[in-house]
């Protein structure tokens, strides 16, 4: 049996004379040569890198070698089979450890001889470096052509056309007008799907006639090209596999700005920023529960986001705030190991702790100047000094005796969880004098008066606090709370 392989991966390839057909005819061709028409065998991969070796019609190709099946391998040339010149000499080594002719369009016949294999390598070295000349030249001309201020490809950017004759993009004004729209819904507090519903109850279709996806209006509502910045060279592709790139990151050093023409106004975008992560922390998505501090309480070991999750006893159900990294390993390969804490005492602690501070200080939280609060800091302070000789009574009357062992462990958990309430105050305190904002959305009339689960959720997310849970024993009941005010640009 006589066996053909070709391969091409990209359309630039066909472009310069490699496309399949042209390499299957020129391989007939060649058979002709040595009077073979018969029993010829085509093994054909459309659309795989040579970079790796891993591809159905080489590894068929392969299997068929090692079975004998194969008396000649007719290839258009050596890169045909890898990329890199170790990988076709691997292959050429099966080849001829098997008898099998190795016959190149462009190369010529190679023998079984010791010259033979030494001029296989000499060109599959040199079909080697031409394509990492020809990959080199490729990147630096893109590059060149960035730092000259055009865009060094069209990258079918939704919203605008291509000049190719100026390497720039033009404002595709029907699209822009959408962009818009989509911007204004976002700002209205639209989220995607219901932006969505709003482009399709209006006709509006992406330039496909289909309706917008999730991830177009996410892309759309992120790219700064909307606001005339285009960067080149921000990362890289890496393949990893046959068929599979990750994306590397490049250092932001690296980069190249380039100008486009702006669709929104830059003070429009970032608004859209901060509403997008808005609408992501008041999206209940798949929650069943209520939870009021969904998207602002994180983990205090790590700093990974704390989610809701329920759990089940024999007295009934329970919901909590996990760690979500708790099964992921983080950089020291280990995963998190905070405990959960119960989602009801939580939520209602933090709720009553806003709530007592807004009463001992009246009008912290619509304060428009910044306010000296010393001498509340100084009330808390004494209260803790007192906690502390109190707790120092209890254990100088258990050492006398004066107190059970129950009765002492009773009223040092006590006295503990007064100390940690007055501590959580102090803290509370100063982050909000600390980072308080000058003008702010909230009132203390307002936290008074709420009532509503919505309510109270409304008045956490515009206060912009980040509260990061402490765990102080093994109980899920045993906690502490650290705020911090979270600015918005």
């Amino acid at each position: 049996m006589y066996a053909i392989y070709v391969r091409v991966s990209t359309d630039e390839q066909a472009k310069h004379g490699y496309s399949l057909g042209d390499q299957l005819s020129s391989c007939h061709e060649r058979y002709k040569f040595y009077g073979i028409e018969q029993d010829i065998v085509e093994y054909v991969d459309d659309g795989y890198s040579g970079e790796f070796l891993d591809r159905p019609a080489l590894n068929k190709l392969r299997d068929d070698i090692q079975s004998k099946k194969i008396k000649m391998l007719m290839i258009f040339c050596i890169d045909r089979l890898g990329r890199e010149s170790i990988d076709s000499q691997y292959i050429a080594k099966e080849l001829l450890a098997a008898n099998v002719k190795i016959v190149s369009v462009k190369e010529g016949e190679f023998e079984h001889t010791e010259e033979g294999k030494a001029i296989y390598g000499l060109f599959a070295i040199i079909a080697g470096l031409e394509k990492a000349k020809i990959r080199d030249r490729t990147i630096r001309g893109k590059t060149r052509k960035a730092e000259l201020g055009k865009i060094p490809a069209n990258y079918h950017v939704y919203g605008y056309d291509w000049d190719r004759v100026n390497s720039q993009y033009v404002v595709n004004e029907e699209q822009a007008e959408v962009i818009r729209l989509i911007y204004k819904l976002c700002l209205e507090g639209m989220g995607f799907t219901r932006i969505i519903k709003e482009l399709h109850s209006r006709g509006i279709m992406t330039p496909k006639g289909k309706p917008f996806a999730r991830s177009t209006i996410h892309q759309i509502l992120s790219r700064e090209d909307y606001i005339g910045k285009t960067y080149y060279n921000r990362s890289r592709w890496k393949q990893v596999g046959q068929g599979k790139h990750s994306v590397v990151p490049r250092d932001r050093s690296e980069w190249i700005e380039l100008a486009t023409p702006p669709i929104v106004s830059t003070e429009d975008w970032y608004k859209v920023q901060k509403q997008k992560k808005m609408n992501s922390k008041l999206s209940k998505r798949n929650t069943r529960h209520d939870y009021l501090l969904r998207g602002m309480i994180f983990c205090d070991k790590c700093g990974g986001r704390m989610i809701g999750e329920q759990a089940s006893s024999n007295v009934g159900k329970y919901h909590y705030y996990k760690c979500y990294n708790v099964k992921k390993l983080q950089f020291d390969n280990k995963p998190c190991d905070a405990k959960m804490i119960r989602a009801d005492i939580i939520d209602e602690y933090v709720w009553q702790s806003l709530v007592d501070l807004v009463n001992g200080i009246p009008g912290i939280i619509e304060q428009a100047q910044p306010k000296d609060y010393s001498s509340d800091l100084l009330e808390l302070q004494q209260e803790e000094q007192q906690l502390i000789k109190k707790r120092e009574k209890v254990r100088s009357a258990f050492r006398k005796s004066l107190l059970t062992e129950d009765e002492f462990e009773e009223d040092l958990k006590l006295i503990s969880k007064e100390l940690e309430q007055v501590k959580g105050k102090q803290q509370a305190l100063l982050s909000f004098a600390e980072t308080m904002p000058k003008t702010s959305k909230v009132s203390a009339s307002d936290i008074i008066n709420a009532v509503t689960f919505e309510d109270k959720r409304k008045i956490l997310l515009d206060g912009d606090v980040k509260l990061l849970a402490v765990k102080t024993g093994t109980g899920s009941s045993e906690f502490n709370i650290v705020y911090e005010y979270v600015s918005a640009r």
